[in-house]
């Protein structure tokens, strides 16, 4: 009996786990855009080479814009859902516009600075206060 009971049990495992091959997954439309700019070299080397295909990522645009802002500008329309950006103009978006934003690798060190009025900001916190903004000069 309890090799039956096996024996039915393994059975039904594989009937069932066979069922979700026969659906296909929903594609998802995703939008990438990059900055024109040298820091983005290797997300351009990958879209020419085709690496982000080889990694399952088919983006249904891949757009570049001049500026950062441009980009974050992008992303705060809704126009792209990923995004090749420098720090600042992301930091930007989610602080001037709400852009719910997730920053999942970093690219390169350095090169960039938050400056600000020391008589206004005194700490990371002050930047929350009404009245204060982010910019960019780019």
């Amino acid at each position: 009996m309890k090799k039956l009971f096996i024996l039915l049990l393994i059975l039904g495992i594989l009937i069932f786990t066979s069922f979700g091959e026969c659906f296909s997954e929903k594609e998802i439309s995703i939008g990438m855009a990059v900055e024109f700019m040298d820091h983005a070299v290797c997300a351009y080397i990958s879209q020419d080479k085709g690496w982000f295909e080889e990694e399952g990522l088919n983006f249904t645009s891949y757009e570049s814009y001049v500026t950062g802002m441009a980009l974050a500008s992008a992303l705060a329309r809704g126009d792209i859902q990923v995004a090749y950006i420098c720090l600042v103009p992301a930091i930007n978006v989610y602080a001037n516009a709400k852009v719910p934003i997730k920053i999942v690798a970093g690219t390169h060190k350095y090169g960039y600075g938050l400056v600000v009025n020391p008589e206004k900001i005194k700490s990371i916190k002050d930047l929350e206060k009404p009245g204060i903004r982010l910019g960019c000069v780019r």
